[in-house]
């Protein structure tokens, strides 16, 4: 099949109950089965009909693409624009703020109603990148997929980004500074900290803390997947109410015995039923 400006929508498994006549395998549409060979495209064509189970996937599932280039936007220095799509969900990352949406592609133009987008204080470059790429993907642009490159089209902004399935190296626990970008608490995860903005950085045998409003350190003996926190010091500095449950989520996780995972520029840290997920942040 062609793959010329778009690819079929694939789907889990072979549950077709019927399909549309018009079958455009050069566009990113929606189908119901994957279509494997000239014999199954006869067949199917042959036996259309007019429904289709809704499809669980696009041909951008279980991809990761990083930008390369850009025109009508900033890729600033320092920046690491990805869109990380999994499943019918997306994931924005690599300026300030990570942000996270519901999509579809229909006749090649990308669906994204709305972006949930966290709340960190940046440099100002890199939050007009976040500003910049959420009003793109929300603008209904087109999308092309060739190969191992995407490209987004908007009114005058285009981005290029590509997917060598390759993944990002894991960057290194220690020495590293981890901004939090969400907590979690047994199933769910919370996000958006407004102004507020903790860090955790490993040096050694100890962990330095910024809780947002007040900064500490503690020991840290790191083995293979846990890490044996020390008690924890911080300092004694009232703030808003918001910054201060930030930080003492950042405290109960940063305690006795927590389990840590790093997936290339992403840390998660979990403590019993607490957790952080934590982003490396970019280099100045």
């Amino acid at each position: 099949m062609g793959n010329r400006g778009g690819v079929p929508r694939r789907q889990k498994g072979m549950r077709l109950k019927g399909m549309r006549c018009s079958v455009r395998p050069n566009r990113l549409v929606r189908v119901g089965a994957i279509v494997a060979g000239a014999g199954l495209v006869a067949a199917l064509v042959g036996g259309c009909g007019d429904t289709t189970e809704p499809a669980e996937k696009t041909a951008l599932s279980g991809r990761a693409f990083t930008a390369i280039d850009a025109q009508g936007l900033v890729l600033p220095p320092g920046s690491n624009l990805r869109l990380t799509f999994d499943g019918l969900s997306v994931r924005m990352t690599g300026g300030c703020n990570t942000g996270t949406a519901d999509y579809d592609v229909q006749d090649d133009l990308l669906i994204i109603e709305s972006m949930a987008l966290t709340e960190m204080a940046c440099e100002e470059d890199l939050m007009a990148l976040d500003a910049a790429v959420v009003a793109l993907l929300t603008s209904r642009p087109t999308v092309r997929l060739v190969a191992d490159e995407l490209t987004v089209l908007g009114a005058g902004v285009s981005l290029r980004l590509s997917d060598e399935f390759v993944p990002a190296a894991d960057r290194p626990l220690e020495e590293t500074l981890w901004v939090v970008t969400s907590v979690l608490h047994l199933d769910t995860a919370a996000g958006g900290f407004g102004t507020a903005r903790a860090t955790v950085r490993f040096v050694g045998d100890t962990v330095e803390v910024n809780g947002g409003c007040n900064a500490g350190i503690a020991s840290a003996a790191i083995g293979d997947t846990s890490i044996e926190f020390g008690v924890l010091g911080l300092t004694k500095m009232a703030c808003p109410q918001s910054t201060m449950e930030l930080e003492f989520s950042v405290a109960l996780v940063v305690q006795g015995t927590a389990s840590y995972r790093i997936d290339g520029d992403q840390l998660t840290l979990l403590n019993g039923e607490y957790g952080l997920l934590l982003e490396a942040a970019a280099a100045a």
